[in-house]
């Protein structure tokens, strides 16, 4: 997995290149996400992307567990809370997302 310039973090190349609604299908790209996860467990970014591919991918468990990751390291984020807002209903969980949708429009 190719590093940015300065060394910091993985740079998610077919993430990039893989655009509109399809990109989180791919399986290649979930792989390439758990993969820099590997190198960076406390990015928010990364278990935020893993979520949406999960979600798209119909892996609703493993989409609202990275949400719940990234959400325990920026538990501020209203992106975070609308994408398990949008998870939990797939999962038959409509107060749960009736409630993070709430928390999202709080902050």
């Amino acid at each position: 997995m190719a590093m940015d310039p300065m060394g910091r973090r993985p740079r998610i190349d077919r993430c990039s290149a893989i655009n509109g609604q399809g990109w989180g299908r791919d399986e290649a790209v979930r792989e390439d996400l758990e993969q820099g996860l590997e190198s960076s467990l406390e990015d928010v970014h990364l278990y935020n992307r893993l979520g949406i591919a999960f979600r798209k991918q119909g892996k609703i468990q493993e989409a609202i567990e990275n949400d719940q990751r990234a959400l325990k390291i920026e538990p501020d984020n209203q992106i975070l809370f609308y994408n398990l807002g949008r998870a939990c209903p797939e999962a038959g969980d409509n107060r749960r997302a009736i409630q993070a949708m709430i928390q999202a429009l709080q902050i």
